[in-house]
């Protein structure tokens, strides 16, 4: 998996999302792109931890302005709590 695009498969397709277009995002968007991260369930884990590794560099970038970076501070947010219910233990 390349840390800027995402592969996501599942039975009856598959789909590559380009994080840097895609973030910062919607929580409605977010959430579509949740389900469809869900259909890849052998690696839906591996996913959202790619996309937290991709904000938290975003977010450390010194080239995004400061509103940028709070759209990419909620969205790791988002992210946060998505892998927190997925592997019962909070993220720090």
């Amino acid at each position: 998996m390349n840390d800027r695009i995402l592969y996501i498969k599942w039975d009856s397709g598959e789909m590559e999302i380009v994080l840097a277009e895609f973030f910062p995002t919607t929580i409605e968007r977010f959430k579509k792109l949740l389900r469809i991260i869900r259909l890849d369930w052998q690696n839906q884990d591996e996913i959202i931890e790619s996309i937290q590794a991709f904000l938290e560099q975003a977010i450390d970038d010194r080239h995004n302005s400061n509103a940028e970076i709070r759209r990419h501070q909620k969205n790791l947010t988002w992210v946060r709590k998505e892998h927190e219910k997925r592997s019962g233990r909070k993220i720090i």
